[in-house]
């Protein structure tokens, strides 16, 4: 006779653990969500040039004007050494994803590609660096160079 006892149940009606059904509805769940996942461009996809990284293709460009962007230690960005100051109608990312479009518009009409150096504090969020990558998404910008 068995130990264990069940109000009065018999032993083989006893509740039981049911896995293959708990498997099946979790890869359910998976599909589900990956399905239903959108597939955006992130930054990982960026043309991003590391410093003291030279490519062939870039040498041989016409050369044209570059955009440099500082990130400081609180945060501010910084437009070819004017601060973006944003107003009441723009966030500073908007605004700064709004000149760097007007930017790659009068390169594209030049006939270059528009490049943008980026100079980020050590001392500034990763956030704000990120943001300033987003805006250089939003403007089709893919030519970014990070330098120390």
């Amino acid at each position: 006779m068995s130990t264990d006892y069940y109000a009065g149940l018999d032993e083989d009606l006893a509740p039981r653990l049911q896995l293959p059904a708990l498997i099946d509805m979790s890869f359910l769940m998976l599909i589900f969500f990956m399905v239903s996942a959108t597939l955006q461009r992130q930054e990982a996809d960026l043309d991003l040039h590391l410093p003291g990284f030279s490519t062939d293709a870039s040498s041989t460009s016409q050369q044209v004007e570059n955009m440099r962007i500082e990130i400081d230690d609180n945060g501010a960005v910084w437009m070819n050494q004017s601060i973006v100051n944003a107003g009441s109608e723009y966030t500073v990312m908007e605004l700064l994803a709004e000149r760097l479009h007007r930017y790659a518009t009068v390169v594209d009409v030049s006939g270059g590609e528009p490049k943008v150096m980026i100079r980020c504090s050590g001392a500034a969020t990763e956030q704000r660096f990120i943001d300033v990558l987003n805006a250089c998404r939003l403007a089709r910008i893919e030519q970014i160079h990070v330098i120390e």
